[in-house]
C-alpha cells in the first residue's frame, strides 16, 4: 500500500507544467467566471494567486485585479506577469 503523503508528493511534482499548484485553471476559464459574476471595471481578489490565471484573466479583459500569495515572491512576479498580459493586450 502507498502513503497518502507520497501520493501527493508525487501528485504535486508532476504538475511542474502548472507550477505545481493542485487547482490551477486555465486563463480562458477565469476571464468567463469573471465576466460572468462581476460588474463591469470590478477588482478582483485572488488570495491564493498561485501561477496568477486570476490576475491576467482580469486585466485581459478590463478590471483589476489584487492577488496575493503566503510567498510574497510569487505574489509579486504574478503581479509581473498580469501588467505584461495588459500591455500586451493594449497593443
Amino acid at each position: 500500500m502507498i502513503p497518502i503523503a507520497a501520493t501527493l508528493a508525487t501528485s504535486y511534482a508532476s504538475r511542474a507544467w502548472c507550477g505545481g499548484y493542485p487547482t490551477e485553471k486555465p486563463v480562458g476559464l477565469w476571464r468567463t467566471m469573471i465576466g460572468q459574476s462581476t460588474q463591469p471595471a470590478e477588482v478582483v481578489f485572488d488570495p491564493f494567486c498561485g501561477l496568477g490565471s486570476v490576475g491576467v484573466a482580469a486585466r485581459e479583459i478590463g478590471w483589476r485585479a489584487q492577488l496575493c500569495d503566503i510567498d510574497a515572491t510569487t505574489a509579486a512576479t504574478r503581479l509581473r506577469v498580469a501588467v505584461v498580459a495588459l500591455e500586451g493586450a493594449a497593443a
